[in-house]
């Protein structure tokens, strides 16, 4: 299984997700790049707030 997660903000989600995922789902490991994810691994991306005005 393999998990792909979008997120919206800048810092909050990128700390949460991972902390969460290693209680929740130990077993996944994150990769840092989408073209990594092979088995048991989950890719986080933020869009950064965006669109913000």
């Amino acid at each position: 299984m393999n998990l792909y997660f979008l997120v919206e903000g800048k810092q909050s989600e990128r700390k949460i997700y991972p902390a969460w995922l290693d209680h929740l789902l130990p077993e996944l490991q994150r990769v840092d790049n989408c073209d990594d994810v092979n088995e048991k691994n989950y890719y986080l991306i933020s869009g950064e707030g965006y669109p913000s005005l």
